[in-house]
């Protein structure tokens, strides 16, 4: 489990070591470990945390190497070598990074993260390099999803309500159809498949417009839309496969109001 803290830190946990802090790439400390989640919390006044605003994993191509990458509220993306919690050098951005996503390309492994109105894209130990195109304007959430052929694509949420997919080796146009609908900002996206021989789908919410949204991304249709009322922030799409009571697939997703859970028929 990898856990961004109020305080700006980054702890994992596993069965073996508990708890373990990561150091902060930005200074020379050691990884200790915690007690639990509130050693992480500072005394800091509020006004003057960095916070941790998004976080992933990869793993590095052909290797057992993985890299944790968090992006903050002062706009830096880091990367920490999962087994040993070794920094890397950050990457600086201008704004707060709102979102994260790690993504295959011909040249190995990529991170978009999404800052202002860019997304940007970068490596560990390396500048930035390339980005989406600015007509995009503000991107709140991203995602990768995977075709059936294994070809994955970057998903991204706008401030305009739409979803876009994008191939990370031709990033100047956008790879298949633009999903329309949404009423306000996209504020959180998740690909999932209803069972291990399903295609893959695309979930997304919204905070204006309080939906529910299932994308088949290849034809740009819309299949579902679940109204809930309440401001939308957050959404997740477990792992259902496996647990018999669970005919069809399900989502999470939460916001101001609180967190819901709703089993999605297509």
């Amino acid at each position: 489990m990898i856990a961004g803290t109020y305080g700006g830190g980054i702890v994992r946990w596993d069965q073996e070591n508990g708890w373990l802090r990561m150091p902060d790439p930005t200074r020379t400390v050691l990884s200790r470990p915690v007690h639990d989640l509130t050693d992480m919390v500072s005394s800091r006044p509020a006004h003057d945390l960095t916070r941790i605003r998004a976080l992933t994993t990869f793993r590095v191509d052909d290797t057992d190497q993985v890299f944790v990458v968090s992006g903050t509220s002062s706009g830096t993306v880091s990367f920490h070598d999962l087994a040993t919690g070794e920094p890397w050098p950050v990457v600086r951005a201008s704004h707060a990074i709102r979102a994260l996503a790690a993504l295959p390309s011909t040249e190995g492994t990529i991170v978009a993260y999404s800052s202002a109105a860019a997304v940007r894209f970068c490596r560990p130990g390396q500048p930035s390099e390339g980005r989406l195109p600015s007509r995009i304007g503000i991107v709140g959430c991203l995602t990768t999803w995977t075709a059936e052929d294994g070809t994955v694509f970057l998903a991204t949420g706008g401030s305009d309500g739409v979803i876009r997919l994008w191939s990370p080796d031709a990033l100047r146009q956008e790879a298949l159809p633009v999903l329309h609908g949404h009423q306000g900002p996209v504020t959180a996206i998740a690909s999932f498949r209803a069972s291990p021989t399903a295609p893959p789908l695309l979930a997304t919410v919204g905070q204006r417009d309080t939906t529910v949204r299932v994308w088949e991304p290849r034809t740009g249709e819309e299949l579902t839309r679940i109204v809930t009322g309440a401001a939308l922030t957050s959404l997740c799409a477990p792992l259902t496969w496996d647990d018999p009571k669970l005919a069809e697939p399900v989502l999470v997703f939460g916001g101001t109001a609180g967190a819901a859970v709703v089993s999605v028929r297509l």
